[in-house]
């Protein structure tokens, strides 16, 4: 299935769930318009920003993420750099419910795939891109027939990154890695 979808709005027409981007996820204005859709899901993808417990409390079948990595290692910012960092040989993209901590929820699922020796950090963005999407249409259609699993996640094993600094990008270039 990858190669279906290229964007979240494709995945979204798809299946015919509307689509919005919001800058405050967490302001009032935006929680009451969430709150009279009378949701199902809220499914977040490459979302910077925190959602508070009021907006996770919304839908009825939960507040769903898509990370870039097999949590929980790097959990948090720039999975895509952290792996390459540390020159892991896998990653992945991994669907869990979203709870006050970030990227601790219950995992629903995981995918992983190899990365190359040759590998930038751009590829490593488009295998996450393409594994989301299969992984995103899959957990839709999960929900949608009511066979959700999920197991506990074991987020106290993992570590949470941040954006890297001007150390860390210095480091990451050292070590070979590149961004293109």
């Amino acid at each position: 299935a990858t190669g279906r979808y290229h964007s979240v709005p494709s995945l979204c027409n798809a299946y015919d769930v509307s689509v919005q981007v919001e800058k405050n996820i967490n302001r009032g204005g935006f929680i009451n318009q969430a709150q009279s859709l009378n949701l199902d899901l809220i499914l977040s993808i490459s979302c910077g920003q925190k959602l508070k417990s009021e907006l996770l409390s919304i839908p009825t079948e939960g507040a769903i993420n898509l990370h870039g990595s097999l949590l929980p290692k790097y959990r948090g910012r720039a999975p895509a750099f952290w792996v390459l960092y540390h020159d892991e040989r896998y990653s992945g993209v991994t669907a869990h419910y979203m709870n006050d901590e970030f990227d601790g929820g219950d995992i629903i699922c995981q995918r992983r795939f190899p990365i190359a020796d040759h590998d930038t950090m751009h590829d490593v963005y488009n295998k996450i891109t393409q594994t989301g999407a299969d992984i995103a249409s899959d957990v839709i259609e999960q929900v949608r027939t009511g066979n959700v699993s999920a197991q506990s996640s074991p987020a106290a094993e993992g570590e949470y990154r941040s954006l890297p600094d001007a150390a860390d990008r210095n480091e990451f270039y050292r070590r070979g890695n590149r961004f293109r």
